[in-house]
């Protein structure tokens, strides 16, 4: 069976910083799994030549990191979108993302909702009343991405592993 693979974002190191301080206590009270705040590009993804695609996403990464902006905390019944904070979409972000599909393995259609998953809940574990009370603050107005990052993403959140990461060039 091939892998599954998500493409991921991930925050500079001082967003990132920030957003484990609003997660990690969100993740610890629902019980949820620790995972890196990200923001998923694309997934699923299924490829079996990781060398080609290792050269592709370098290939993709090449331009200026994406910085995007949250407007609101979100819940939702689908779990690995349970709370999160949902974030603008800008044109250069779906100009990537539309350049994702086009990766080998890629799926033919993606639905897109730019947002970053602060922690993992069953469906009813918490409402957006209860997550805007615990993180009354969005983070700062502006979050840079700094980084493109492939997960193995099968099975559970604590069974994902890190294959690739590479970081966006100006060039």
């Amino acid at each position: 069976m091939t892998p599954r693979y998500s493409l991921w974002l991930n925050p500079c190191e001082a967003d990132e910083a920030q957003l484990r301080s609003l997660s990690a206590p969100l993740q610890q009270a629902l019980g949820s799994p620790a995972f890196d705040p990200h923001m998923t590009l694309l997934s699923p993804l299924h490829s079996t030549d990781l060398q080609a695609l290792f050269i592709q996403l370098q290939q993709l990464a090449t331009g200026p990191a994406p910085q995007l902006s949250g407007h609101g905390f979100e819940c939702h019944a689908h779990y690995y979108r349970s709370c999160t904070l949902a974030l603008r979409t800008t044109p250069a972000l779906t100009a990537l993302h539309e350049r994702s599909l086009q990766l080998p393995g890629a799926p033919a259609r993606h639905d897109f909702h730019p947002h970053i998953s602060l922690a993992y809940a069953e469906p009813g574990a918490i409402t957006v009343r209860q997550l805007q009370a615990q993180l009354p603050d969005l983070p700062g107005s502006r979050l840079r991405f700094d980084r493109l990052v492939l997960m193995e993403t099968g099975g559970t959140a604590t069974q994902w592993r890190r294959v690739f990461s590479t970081e966006f060039t100006d060039g």
